[in-house]
């Protein structure tokens, strides 16, 4: 059986006026809302959705949340925008043992999961700063200073290893007409 956890979906970036009415489908059959604990969406025309974006920063994109997300997923509508390349941010409360968790899906990049606090922050295990915290007390008690250099930079390496990726913030959500070539 599984757990239900609220979850809300930014979706920006272009998507070509031909999958429309899929994506329609798409946000019907997953049971997302306009607003929490609001009635299910089931836009038809393009005009539906753009009536519906949101400011997002400089960005007017589309949010959609569901109380009582399976797993936390929106996983059908995540599937169909991964697969026609439609750039999304995901954010998933936690519950009993499941942290909250941030999902970003950009084109040409694979999805990346972080873990978050309630705000959607990434947070690092209290472990991985701990090692990191080593690395750097090692290099601060090196005789070098090249040695020393190089385990800061190992430290640095590390740290970075640990972080999100930085991804580029979600643009409008657009519906566009592809022109045909001749």
């Amino acid at each position: 059986m599984a757990d239900h956890m609220a979850a809300e979906i930014w979706i920006g970036g272009k998507m070509n006026a031909s999958l429309v009415s899929e994506f329609c489908n798409a946000i019907s059959e997953q049971c997302v809302s306009l607003e929490w604990g609001g009635s299910h969406f089931q836009p038809s025309v393009t005009a539906d959705l753009m009536d519906h974006r949101r400011e997002l920063g400089n960005a007017q994109v589309l949010w959609l949340c569901d109380d009582q997300a399976r797993w936390g997923e929106i996983a059908a509508l995540e599937a169909f925008l991964q697969k026609h390349n439609v750039p999304f941010t995901r954010q998933t409360d936690g519950k009993y043992e499941y942290d909250p968790e941030v999902l970003e899906f950009r084109p040409g990049r694979e999805p990346t999961s972080s873990t978050t606090n309630k705000s959607g922050e990434p947070v690092i295990p209290i472990s991985t700063l701990t090692e990191l915290a080593k690395g750097l007390d090692a290099a601060l008690s090196t005789a070098t200073r090249a040695e020393m250099a190089r385990q800061i930079w190992d430290a640095r390496r590390f740290l970075e290893s640990c972080l999100p990726p930085a991804l580029p913030a979600l643009e409008s959500f657009e519906v566009i007409t592809q022109e045909s070539s001749p």
